[in-house]
């Protein structure tokens, strides 16, 4: 199975065109933002623990997107877990807000392999504000009035497999309906994705852990888009790594566990191709806290 892992993360470069749609580089450290399955999956000695995460895109570029994310994460009983998500998600004049509720459910297939399933449920508001932006034409009715779903209610589904040594597959749907403006919705177009995801885990030498991974992102209608990581682990003291996404940007890891409690990463991400000229960079910074120790 490891060898199949392996493939399809050589394989993710071969059958994909391009991405098309925001997305944060650390979900490895927080991999609830795009599947509920992760509900109840701690890492290390502990039951719960609250990641954070803020992407500062395209710095220096007015309206450049901008993403803060917030989860909490909990293992209620041994197979059973739940979860929380905040997300807020600003791209120039559209604004994001959701919220959702996470429930797990862990089954252990055989001595090797291990399947957890999620459910989402999850409310969201998606806005669009005209204010500050200049049209060629303006008696457009697209952008006479500020444009809002409101308060919507969504859903959503994934199933993780883990195999004991450290490989993975992943398949999920963080929501499964759309939004729209109804007669204004005008060029706006929503997609849900439906995200896949690979990796493993090797001792490369000593002290050395090699991880690879990729993320293939998925919708009707859209060029598939992908990208891989190659993070190393060194001693358990430092985490080292780099990702790239195809035909968008290249980018450096660096993660340091302040303690068994405390977990800090930083990833600066570089342009390729269009916006390379301008040198803008895109940062991204999380913080994770583990808590309520497992009883021994």
């Amino acid at each position: 199975m490891r060898k199949i892992i392996l493939l399809l993360l050589l394989l993710g470069g071969h059958i994909a065109s391009a991405q098309i749609e925001s997305m944060y580089s650390m979900y490895q450290i927080n991999p609830l933002v795009t599947s509920p399955a992760h509900s109840g999956i701690i890492s290390r000695d502990a039951k719960g623990e609250f990641v954070a995460i803020n992407r500062q895109q395209w710095i220096g570029v007015q309206g450049s997107p901008r993403t803060s994310i917030l989860t909490g994460n909990y293992q209620l009983k041994p197979k059973i877990g739940i979860a929380g998500v905040f997300a807020a998600d600003q791209a120039g004049p559209l604004r994001i807000t959701s919220l959702s509720g996470d429930l797990g459910y862990s089954v252990r297939l055989n001595t090797d392999w291990k399947m957890n399933g999620g459910l989402r449920l999850s409310v969201s508001s998606v806005s669009i504000d005209y204010a500050g932006l200049t049209a060629i034409d303006i008696n457009d009715p697209y952008i006479q009035v500020n444009k809002s779903t409101g308060l919507k209610p969504n859903t959503g589904w994934g199933l993780h497999f883990a195999h004991r040594n450290g490989s993975f597959i992943s398949v999920s749907q963080p929501r499964v309906l759309t939004y729209d403006f109804g007669n204004l919705s005008g060029a706006f177009k929503d997609v849900a994705y439906t995200y896949l995801q690979a990796g493993t885990s090797i001792q490369a030498a000593p002290g050395i852990r090699i991880s690879p991974s990729a993320m293939l992102r998925m919708a009707s209608s859209v060029p598939l888009s992908w990208d891989v990581n190659l993070l190393a682990n060194l001693s358990e003291k430092i985490d080292v790594g780099v990702i790239y996404r195809d035909k968008i940007s290249y980018g450096a890891r660096l993660g340091v566990p302040f303690s068994k409690k405390v977990y800090v990463a930083y990833t600066a991400e570089f342009p390729l191709a269009t916006l390379n000229p301008i040198g803008v960079q895109t940062h991204e910074l999380a913080l994770k806290l583990s808590l309520f120790e497992k009883q021994k």
